[in-house]
């Protein structure tokens, strides 16, 4: 019996001692978690705000310096990176409350880190007009393909919704398959479910403020296409002095090539 109590104070001394070492693991990888995603959100936040200066300089001036072009390159490197990662992690299926917080960040910085991708593509066709006019053509055809892939995977991701589909699987799940009078006396009368669920409601009206600018999206790619909303950019050098390079945007011209 002596045997048998001291192995059993040994023994709950070391599991102690591995459920605190467990603890403190788990807090650990919270906190590296923690600062992945921060740095992520902080090189978004960094490639954003030079990349508007890009705009706004190149804006005044109608052309690119040598160190714009440099700019350019690091702006589109960090923004295309991020659009791969949070696009891998936006399709990843939700099982956990804390799969729906994490998938509610994936979609929204893969959804940011896309449209800020997009407009530094736009200002990189600006700079193939400037360098290499004549493959401005296929650069502005990727260009469109990439507008239309990312507005594709988008509704993809609004059709599937899920984060709702979550919602509505757990819901499901806590009231049952079986109608019980008691059970349903009490849903009537609670004042609002279990702790769980209401998390995950708070993380559905996070996740509905992050479907908004996407669905607008898609409605605004959806209707600026067609041929009632064709459109020309007619771009242009000035003869003289610095020979400043000038686009306009206009619906009363119709470019096309034909042959000769």
């Amino acid at each position: 019996m002596l045997f048998t109590t001291v192995s059993s104070i040994i023994t709950g001394a070391r599991l102690d001692r591995i459920q605190s070492t467990l603890g403190t693991l788990a807090q650990v990888l919270a906190r590296v978690r923690k600062l992945l995603e921060t740095e992520a959100y902080a090189r978004f936040q960094s490639a954003t705000k030079h990349l508007e200066e890009i705009r706004s300089q190149f804006e005044h001036s109608q052309r690119f310096t040598a160190g714009m072009k440099s700019e350019l390159v690091h702006v589109r490197r960090d923004l295309g990176l991020l659009c791969h990662q949070y696009g891998h992690l936006a399709n990843r299926r939700i099982g956990t409350e804390e799969d729906a917080r994490e998938a509610v960040w994936d979609i929204n910085l893969f959804f940011l880190s896309t449209v800020m991708d997009i407009r530094a593509d736009i200002l990189r066709l600006y700079l193939t007009l400037e360098d290499d006019p004549a493959y401005a053509g296929q650069r502005h055809a990727k260009l469109v393909r990439k507008v239309e892939e990312c507005t594709n995977r988008f509704r993809a991701l609004l059709d599937e919704d899920p984060i709702t589909r979550f919602h509505e699987a757990l819901s499901s799940s806590s009231e049952g398959s079986l109608f019980d009078p008691r059970r349903q006396f009490k849903r009537w009368f609670r004042r609002g479910g279990s702790t769980k669920t209401r998390n995950v409601e708070e993380i559905l009206e996070t996740f509905n403020e992050v479907r908004e600018p996407i669905e607008r999206w898609v409605s605004a790619v959806d209707s600026g296409t067609g041929s009632d909303c064709e459109a020309s950019v007619v771009v242009y050098r000035d003869r003289d002095g610095e020979r400043a390079l000038h686009a306009r945007y206009t619906r009363d011209l119709r470019l096309q090539q034909v042959g000769v």
